[in-house]
């Protein structure tokens, strides 16, 4: 599964920026990253509203460094102090990119490690090619390192303890993968702890049985605490449980509207052929 790469820049620096996807591109080829910026915004859609996802989404966060980066309100106050928590959260990994020279002391990212190498930024090079490719291979290895923390090596067989005579019935009679998904997310391989409040959250929707449809449960809290990652895992997590995992965003009554009427595809209702299905949220939710 390829890795979901966000990168914050300033317009002013959007030439850089376009160099560094196409540099990015055999990276993107294999597979092995998918890279989304503003630019990939679907036209007719609320862009913050995006933005913000795909920034919770990322497991590896660029910023891309200059003094139009750094005097962007959105791209320094919103954008970049969200990826540093995070960062500092050990949900994602943010590497700082030096576009052009720019004081930056005591700036949130100063103490990660920038690049390219050795800090200089990417126009003081000679050949900024090869500056791009220092970039990439940076990333690469950012990238090489992150699936080692989250993918640890396997046990020796000698190591690995006998199997029981007796299986645990949860696990013997689990249930097959959701029939439907429209999950809009990867799994992000570096979410960690919320153990608890991920157990509460099954048993309340299943009361330890089959899950039902009748339970509605609310993660709530000030922004930027990992609402949306949470129930990202859990989707992920517990998706054996059920046969349809339906995906909405909420984040204005609007935007719920639609993608409640949208579900219509999804779930090939009759509804769906309808030229406003932004009128018919009721009828989906019945169905």
């Amino acid at each position: 599964m390829s890795v979901e790469v966000f990168i914050s820049y300033s317009h002013k620096d959007k030439e850089l920026r376009e160099e560094l996807h196409e540099h990015l591109s055999n990276l993107i080829r294999q597979g092995v990253i998918s890279a989304w910026y503003d630019g990939d915004i679907t036209p007719g859609t609320e862009w913050e509203n995006q933005i913000y996802e795909h920034l919770e989404a990322a497991q590896v966060i660029l910023l891309l460094i200059s003094a139009g980066f750094i005097s962007s309100d959105f791209c320094y106050s919103r954008e970049m102090k969200r990826a540093i928590a995070r960062h500092e959260a050990n949900e994602a990994r943010v590497i700082p990119i030096l576009l052009r020279p720019v004081d930056y002391e005591n700036a949130p990212f100063e103490r990660l490690q920038m690049l390219p190498s050795g800090g200089k930024p990417v126009r003081l090079w000679q050949d900024q090619d090869e500056a791009l490719k220092n970039v990439v291979q940076g990333i690469k290895k950012a990238i090489h390192d992150l699936e080692a923390s989250t993918n640890p090596p396997q046990a020796k067989q000698d190591q690995i303890p006998p199997t029981p005579d007796v299986v645990d019935k949860e696990y013997e009679q689990a249930e097959p993968a959701p029939i439907l998904s429209n999950i809009p997310f990867r799994r992000n391989r570096l979410f960690t702890g919320r153990d608890e409040a991920l157990t509460q959250l099954h048993q309340a929707f299943t009361n330890g049985k089959q899950a039902v449809t009748t339970h509605l449960q609310v993660i709530s809290g000030m922004g930027g605490i990992g609402k949306t990652q949470t129930a990202l895992e859990y989707a992920y997590r517990y998706q054996a449980n059920y046969k349809y995992i339906l995906w909405v965003k909420a984040h204005t009554h609007e935007l719920l509207t639609s993608d409640i009427a949208s579900l219509a595809i999804v779930l090939d209702l009759p509804l769906k052929d309808e030229k406003d299905m932004a009128t018919h949220p009721r009828q989906c939710r019945r169905a």
